[in-house]
């Protein structure tokens, strides 16, 4: 699929000064779109079947027996921020380095099958998606153009109340905690596993393990479940294993009350995590 990058407009008053901002600008762009590994554009899909006897109650009538997502790839656009400096009443780029973000929307669907708990009938329900993944990379100029660090792709739906706090990962020699998709990672920094791997996979949310559904996808999609504490309650951690596919690990939740309410707006986050060697 062909995707098409577009340079946001820079603020600021630029001054005349040595550097190409043009000439850059390309650079940056060609290099984004030749990580694709890193900048993973990749679509989400999930099919997670629950049997009965594990189901998940999505409120005290329903009990959600299988979840059905996807997303297709709509459009990308290209934000490019340069190193700038403030000189008198002038803002001046240095150009030394750059803030990338790369922002792609996309498109889907969110189908489900519910089961009463009164009288058992079966009810399949869905509604259709918009949604929102943003990326942030550092370049920087070394006498040529250079990735040095970028965060994980972490993609949101319709509505903003649905947050992955932190994931922990072990598996292999591999032993992380990664807690925010927003935070730059350097290269050298971001974990490498190789597929096959069985990975341990320990999630914290922002809300607590009565609102959400949290599911992770590797060579198979399989659930979390919630991490009970001293006091037995219920809180906002998660466990699960998951075997590494060939493609990104994917970490996502989905609210409960996007799947009891036909009104309530798709509402799930996800982060993307190419860990693959």
């Amino acid at each position: 699929m062909r995707r098409y990058l577009l340079a946001l407009p820079l603020l600021g008053i630029i001054a005349c000064n040595p550097f190409d901002q043009q000439a850059a600008e390309e650079r940056i762009k060609e290099i984004v779109a030749s990580e694709t590994e890193r900048l993973t554009a990749a679509e989400v899909s999930l099919d997670l079947v629950i049997p009965e006897a594990d189901s998940i109650m999505v409120d005290s009538l329903w009990i959600v027996t299988r979840i059905k997502l996807s997303t297709t790839f709509e459009s990308e656009s290209l934000a490019i921020y340069f190193n700038e400096e403030f000189k008198e009443d002038t803002t001046v780029i240095i150009g030394d380095s750059a803030l990338v973000g790369v922002i792609r929307k996309y498109k889907g669907t969110l189908n489900y099958n519910l089961i009463s708990r009164e009288d058992g009938t079966e009810y399949a329900a869905g509604k259709e998606l918009t949604s929102e993944r943003t990326q942030w990379a550092q370049l920087a100029d070394n006498g040529d153009w250079e990735m040095v660090s970028y965060s994980i792709a972490g993609e949101r739906s319709d509505t903003n109340t649905t947050r992955i706090f932190s994931v922990g990962i072990k598996g292999g020699e591999l032993n992380t905690i990664i807690e925010s998709s927003d935070s730059l990672i350097t290269l050298e920094e971001f974990p490498k596993v190789a597929s096959g791997t069985k990975l341990s996979l320990n999630l914290r949310t922002v809300a607590d393990t009565t609102l959400l559904v949290s599911f992770a996808i590797g060579s198979e999609a399989v659930r979390f479940v919630p991490i009970v504490n001293e006091a037995e309650h219920w809180d906002d951690r998660w466990e699960t294993e998951v075997t590494l596919g060939d493609s990104p690990l994917v970490v996502g939740i989905i609210r409960k009350d996007a799947l009891a309410d036909s009104d309530y707006p798709a509402d799930f986050n996800f982060w993307i995590l190419p860990i693959t060697e």
